[in-house]
């Protein structure tokens, strides 16, 4: 986020080294302190940074960093109630760098006590900018704040509000080489206090950041700041304003759902006067419900329709439209969660379509079936029966779930598809995925259980369609309730195989 960032893969390299020496030498760093073997530390505890700043070439990077290392033990050992100045012993520039490199190590480190950014704000030292001819401050500036922009994750709030601590004149925006303002960034991580004054100070709310087009509406809603949004929407932020991509507020919401903001964005707009264009269309022509669509977001198709997306234009997303969630997740628990939150949300999608009448195509579900097919929905699990009856505690939990047909979970996934499905009602399905469902995340069951749920749920869904490809590749010369009597021995995946045969691909 600047040219003056020193970061490069072998300095993370160094950072990681030097954390790991620092918590290996801070017992004997402290014991050194307690000893009076450290020449900066005098009899009161006070430390003499600017003898210390002074014996350290500063142009030298390797020296710069022997200071760093250096200034964290000193700032760890601190026992006097006195600061040094930080401007009587650092240039602008120097503490402008270890503020970037705090950020950068706090990073690493996932730790924030003893970090100098803390430190400086016990000194009491603020940012003052630079001032030009004009008697204006220089407003293009790269800060430790760019910097932090970098890691929205976790703690990171709470690193940037300390940073706003000290870059504490919110009459200056100070803006880096990309366009991004401390404003964008407070408004990307939920600095509510801050956002509030840059506003009062008579900050734009429609700013873009200029790599990106983001308004400060599109990083807030992107980010999950519901109070920033509001505070937003509240100083007249265009929910209908499109980044580079072509997205406005409303396409934001397909990786990022969140019903209480979206609801909060249609009210404000509307008391705005800025209604909210549903059915805008991105760069590559996607309506936010196509999106909802392809990224399997049940919940937001059905509020988009709820609020007036208009369906006759609708187009259901093609196979490559569909987020690759895969790379999201990792394996174990984690998998097997994605598994089933896919099947489920699956399934309401589909049923929240059907519901508002769209009807879906040969080509719809080829689509929805090569989805299950990536990701092994179709698989059958081996030995399941002999797995369910090894897990006392699954098995007690599933027996204890009675589904409307009077029949248990348990007893469900001991039936074989075709018979199961006469049996399993969509009531059974929403009970089954509420129920208790904390007691077996995570089992080695789970995956069994979300294949054998999925052959059930999606199995008339599927057959329906099939009928019609097994059909076309018999030529018609079988009767149909011939062809019904078939497939209904047939599981999902011998009727993937059918349509795929009648339509001449493959399984590559």
């Amino acid at each position: 986020m600047g040219n003056n960032l020193e970061w490069s893969k072998s300095i993370k390299i160094v950072y990681s080294e030097f954390f790991f020496v620092r918590k290996i030498m801070s017992n004997e760093v402290y014991e050194a302190s307690n000893n009076n073997d450290f020449e900066q530390i005098d009899q009161h505890g006070k430390v003499d940074l600017k003898s210390l700043r002074k014996k350290f070439n500063w142009e030298n990077r390797d020296e710069r960093y022997d200071f760093l290392e250096q200034f964290y033990d000193l700032i760890g050992v601190w026992n006097s109630d006195e600061y040094p100045d930080f401007r009587d012993i650092f240039r602008t520039e120097e503490i402008n760098w270890l503020f970037t490199e705090d950020v950068h190590i706090v990073n690493l480190s996932h730790e924030n006590d003893g970090s100098i950014i803390k430190f400086a704000i016990k000194t009491g030292y603020k940012d003052e900018p630079d001032v030009g001819k004009d008697g204006k401050p220089s407003l293009l500036r790269t800060t430790a704040v760019h910097h932090a922009a970098q890691y929205k994750l976790g703690d990171w709030d709470d690193v940037v509000n300390e940073l706003f601590k000290i870059y504490d004149r919110f009459d200056v925006n100070y803006t880096d080489e990309s366009g991004l303002t401390h404003f964008h960034v407070a408004c990307m991580v939920n600095c509510k206090n801050v956002v509030e004054k840059f506003l009062e100070l008579g900050q734009d709310p429609n700013c873009l950041w200029q790599k990106t087009g983001d308004s400060p509406l599109h990083l807030a809603l992107n980010n999950t700041c519901p109070e920033v949004v509001e505070l937003l929407l509240k100083h007249g932020a265009d929910p209908n304003l499109a980044n580079n991509d072509g997205s406005t507020s409303v396409h934001i919401f397909k990786m990022n759902w969140d019903g209480a903001m979206a609801k909060m964005l249609f009210e404000f707009s509307n008391d705005k006067y800025h209604p909210i264009q549903i059915d805008a269309l991105d760069k590559k022509g996607r309506t936010p419900l196509q999106l909802a669509v392809a990224n399997i977001v049940p919940d937001m198709i059905c509020f988009l329709l709820d609020h007036g997306a208009n369906l006759s234009n609708f187009i259901f997303p093609k196979e490559s439209d569909f987020v690759d969630e895969f790379k999201m997740y990792g394996t174990g628990s984690d998998w097997r969660h994605f598994l089933k939150e896919l099947t489920s949300d699956m399934f309401d999608t589909i049923q929240c379509l059907q519901k508002i009448g769209y009807e879906f195509d040969q080509s719809d579900v080829l689509t929805i079936m090569k989805i299950f097919a990536k990701y092994e929905l179709f698989k059958k699990s081996e030995n399941v029966d002999e797995r369910l009856s090894k897990d006392e505690q699954f098995v007690k939990w599933a027996k204890n779930v009675i589904l409307s047909s009077s029949l248990s979970f348990y007893d469900l996934m001991q039936l074989r598809p075709e018979r199961a499905e006469k049996l399993f009602t969509l009531q059974d399905y929403l009970k089954v995925r509420s129920s208790g469902r904390h007691q077996i995340f995570g089992s080695e069951l789970w995956q069994a259980c979300t294949t054998h749920l999925s052959e059930i749920q999606f199995r008339r869904f599927f057959r329906r369609w099939t009928l019609e490809f097994f059909l076309t590749l018999t030529h018609c010369q079988l009767p149909i309730l011939c062809c019904e009597i078939i497939m209904g021995k047939l599981m999902n995946e011998d009727l993937w195989r059918i349509c795929l045969a009648a339509t001449g691909q493959s399984l590559e």
